[in-house]
């Protein structure tokens, strides 16, 4: 069931009623729009709705940029106990909200980087995975000319505590 529904946009004067706030635009049309009292708290406006059948509903309009929205949707969420399969944004569910960790057969041919020339592993993944943040890492590289199994995360911590020569990981090639 949901509970926290999202909607993104950009804050201030100079965005209002432009394209980039059409969520914030769709919000404000709702059929329920107007028994909304929306109120400033977790870096943007929220209101809540008890309409749906006798489970409440927040709605909240994060105030920052784009990229740290998150930021927002998570302090309402902490706070209300709501579970990240609980929340919409922007009319989507969250996609592994507590992190993505993927295991590839990388091909030959494809690099491991993000700058190089040429096919790179993440031109392998599906196109929102690559607009995730934190980003997408490979755990540690593969040749270009080597194929096997490569780990993929947005989790920095575990890339790290595997790929750190402090951490003495034993590494098979």
């Amino acid at each position: 069931m949901i509970s926290l529904v999202a909607f993104l946009g950009n804050y201030g004067k100079k965005y209002e009623g432009n394209r980039h706030n059409v969520a914030w635009l769709f919000a404000d049309s709702l059929p329920i729009a107007g028994s909304l009292s929306w109120q400033k708290k977790f870096q943007g406006h929220y209101a809540t709705c008890d309409s749906f059948g006798g489970h409440r509903v927040y709605f909240l309009k994060p105030e920052t940029y784009m990229n740290l929205s998150g930021d927002s949707i998570g302090q309402l969420a902490r706070f209300y106990k709501i579970k990240p399969e609980e929340v919409l944004v922007d009319g989507e569910p969250v996609e592994f909200p507590r992190g993505l960790y993927v295991a590839l057969n990388k091909p030959l041919g494809c690099t491991c980087s993000h700058k190089e020339e040429g096919e790179l592993v993440y031109d392998l993944l599906p196109p929102q995975w690559l607009r995730r943040n934190p980003v997408v890492n490979t755990v540690g590289r593969l040749d270009k000319e080597t194929s096997g199994l490569l780990l993929l995360t947005d989790d920095g911590a575990f890339e790290h505590a595997q790929t750190s020569p402090k951490r003495h990981v034993p590494k098979v090639y």
